[in-house]
């Protein structure tokens, strides 16, 4: 009966679609983004292992200085230039030719998506109000299952295409709805969502 009366809220599926389709984004450029780089590298050595250290490194960079930008920006304004930043570095990757380019793409995307999944947590009180702690369950669980889906859907769109730079529109797409979500987003008021059935 609780798991029904989460569902009647029609912003719980909106919310959950947007865990969804973070966790799968931030996922498939973690995942994939040494393959990538290994077959833009055409050289000897072996650069492209660690290609993932500047997408992770620029998470971490954005993640640990959100505190200090949140006190000057608002989240939905700070997440709105964050998927930006990783959809306009996740277009540098698939235009890259050279290894320059991969690094760049990598810490674009990396330091754009890093504040995006903390912002989305600290606005489910927001969003929810009091039904926050039952609509949570729901939106992490599905969080994870974009994280096990869109990577490998990553996978089936380059062997289906024989290129890789066409299994990483996957994440590109996933950057473009959530930059949707955000600017539809920006201007309404978070707290009413617990109220709309």
């Amino acid at each position: 009966m609780a798991a029904a009366s989460v569902w009647n809220n029609r912003w719980v599926p909106i919310i959950a679609a947007l865990f969804f389709v973070y966790v799968g984004t931030e996922t498939c450029m973690g995942g994939w983004i040494a393959s990538y780089a290994r077959r833009i590298d055409s050289g000897s050595h072996t650069f492209w292992a660690v290609t993932p250290s500047f997408f992770w490194g620029a998470l971490l960079l954005g993640r640990s200085s959100a505190p200090l930008v949140l006190t000057r920006m608002r989240e939905t304004r700070l997440a709105i230039a964050g998927v930006t930043s990783a959809s306009f570095g996740i277009v540098v990757l698939l235009a890259a030719k050279t290894m320059a380019f991969v690094v760049i793409g990598a810490s674009l995307t990396g330091l754009g998506l890093a504040s995006i999944y903390p912002i989305n947590v600290s606005l489910l009180s927001h969003w929810f109000g009091e039904m926050a702690t039952r609509v949570s369950g729901v939106v992490f669980s599905l969080g994870t299952l974009g994280g096990g889906i869109l990577p490998w859907f990553v996978g089936a769109l380059s062997t289906r295409f024989g290129s890789l730079r066409v299994g990483f529109i996957v994440p590109l797409l996933g950057a473009v709805t959530m930059l949707v979500f955000y600017l539809m987003n920006e201007r309404s008021r978070p707290t009413d969502l617990a109220s709309i059935k």
